[in-house]
């Protein structure tokens, strides 16, 4: 029997005088939780975690072998089940568990698309992560694409606002000529940004090319020994490489 057969047989025993009780545990099989799908079971196989003893005067739920032990009335348990079974009906707690899930493993795949990534930023496109200069133009893109995220479709509107359908439109004609114009500063900066930005790399690479003819030319012994001077030599080459395959 399940838990509300097994109540409404011991309420019967209870008018006819006779004393019973069953034992309980909640259904392992269900797909989602739902602690008051209950079966009865013999008293040796009894759950010792967690089991329900149903009798003529109350329901025991008995937990941890005994150490948590809640009682409730007969009517209590029941009117308890039935809301249970009633806020299953409601889309939000009867999709809650799916949505949860479904919005941790959004959260995990956006995470995991993320370091996938930085893992390729930082390991074709180091300059990105390690030159200053590249660091300040990707902040100031940021702070004006959010900035620009600001804008709406629509002017806004008091809640007691009230105009007519002429003064709508130009008021809506007025918004999108600013909106047009927002944009066309928005990308002309970011142009800039990105135009400054290659002149800054550029005379960067300038310079460790003109280090390189330098270093090429003559061996100076007030730069280190010739080990040293080899060491810097196939470091600027390889910041060299790195920086025109970033400004490719």
């Amino acid at each position: 029997m399940n838990g509300f057969e097994t109540l409404l047989d011991v309420v019967q025993r209870r008018h006819l005088g006779r004393v019973h009780r069953y034992f309980l545990n909640v259904v392992s099989t269900n797909r989602h939780f739902n602690p008051y799908d209950l079966i009865t079971v013999p008293d040796n196989k009894a759950d010792p975690d967690n089991h329900y003893v149903f009798s003529v005067f109350d329901v025991l739920n008995v937990r941890k072998n005994g150490q948590d032990v809640e009682s409730f009335e007969l009517a209590e348990w029941y009117r308890h089940a039935k809301l249970w079974h009633a806020c299953r009906q409601i889309p939000f707690f009867r999709d809650y568990l799916v949505r949860k899930e479904f919005n941790r493993w959004f959260s995990n795949a956006r995470f995991a698309r993320f370091a996938r990534r930085r893992h390729e930023v930082s390991s074709k496109h180091l300059l990105l992560a390690q030159n200053p200069i590249f660091q300040m133009a990707i902040l100031e893109i940021r702070r004006f694409i959010c900035e620009y995220q600001r804008l709406t479709l629509l002017p806004p509107f008091l809640p007691d606002m009230s105009l007519a359908l002429n003064d709508l439109e130009l008021l809506v004609q007025q918004h999108t000529m600013h909106t047009v114009e927002y944009t066309k500063k928005f990308y002309s900066h970011i142009k800039t940004i990105i135009n400054m930005t290659r002149e800054s790399c550029g005379k960067k690479l300038h310079v460790i090319l003109k280090c390189l003819e330098e270093d090429s030319l003559m061996f100076d012994p007030s730069s280190g020994s010739l080990y040293e001077q080899r060491v810097r030599k196939e470091n600027l080459r390889k910041e060299l490489e790195q920086l025109q395959h970033d400004l490719r």
